[in-house]
């Protein structure tokens, strides 16, 4: 697991521009679970997910990856945690930089000392991961793919460090409606990872996560099933944040007078809801 305990951040200590990211956090992530972290800008959510990574230090408090402090004096251990980490940031098809697809996927692993043969099956099974055809794309060059697809060969990347938990802030960010289905289609199927989102989007988070972190101000404000985090108004509206668009839609119909259940927090559940009160008021 990952376990997060009296983690604070503070930039710029010492000067007229300190501020504090994360406040005294502690956190548990179980393994194999899907944990969506939520908030409006500056609630420390980009900050803590990069102290997870390994990619800053926090001011004070401890994180540990399977038990191994990131402050330890085993470099050795620390190093094998850290590469347990694989962190897809914002517009990762930025980081492209190899002549082709396959040499930039293959970067990762051969700086980890894979042999050649390892590297070689890596970069087949991250492309199938993201559902891109090996003998399709292996010999392009990223910038004669889609912008979705230089997305996919971005994350494929990262699943070729083969890492036991993902990390994602926000992955569909300047992604036409098509291409972000895609994405988000892939990233429901990798159940055998941990996953950690960051996400503005609160339909995607309803669709993907079994848990729910709200921050405000480096603070947690919620810690649930989102489908009771999306229930709660007081706390929604504190964090900057507003309910799933179907949820939003049941409760308009209510408030018209149209008898359905305002509990569903994805499209599908929503429009089953909306056609079951439809027959039912045919009958009558």
């Amino acid at each position: 697991m990952i376990e997060l305990k009296n983690l604070s951040l503070t930039y710029a200590v010492g000067t007229p521009f300190e501020r504090k990211a994360v406040d005294n956090l502690s956190l548990t992530i179980e393994e194999k679970t899907f944990t969506a972290i939520a908030g409006h800008t500056g609630s420390g959510k980009s900050s803590l997910v990069q102290m997870i990574a390994g990619l800053i230090e926090p001011t004070s408090g401890q994180i540990l990856i399977d038990e191994v402090d990131l402050k330890s004096e085993n470099k050795i251990a620390v190093r094998d945690a850290r590469r347990k980490i694989g962190m897809v940031f914002q517009y990762p098809e930025h980081q492209l930089f190899e002549e082709t697809v396959e040499k930039d996927i293959a970067f990762g692993p051969r700086n980890f000392g894979c042999d050649e043969e390892e590297i070689s099956k890596r970069v087949r099974e991250s492309l199938e991961l993201v559902g891109l055809d090996f003998e399709t794309v292996h010999e392009k060059s990223p910038l004669d793919l889609s912008g979705g697809q230089r997305r996919r060969v971005a994350i494929a990347g990262v699943l070729a460090l083969k890492p036991k938990y993902l990390i994602f802030d926000e992955p569909t960010a300047g992604l036409d409606p098509s291409a972000r289905e895609q994405l988000l289609k892939k990233i429901s199927q990798l159940k055998s990872q941990t996953i950690i989102l960051i996400s503005h989007s609160m339909d995607d988070i309803a669709r993907l996560a079994d848990r729910l972190i709200v921050l405000k101000n480096g603070h947690c404000l919620a810690d649930d099933e989102p489908r009771k985090i999306f229930q709660r108004k007081d706390i929604l509206t504190e964090a900057g944040l507003s309910q799933p668009r179907i949820l939003q839609l049941l409760e308009n119909l209510r408030a018209e007078g149209i008898s359905v259940k305002t509990e569903a927090i994805r499209i599908e559940e929503g429009l089953d809801e909306i056609s079951s009160v439809l027959k039912k008021s045919r009958r009558k």
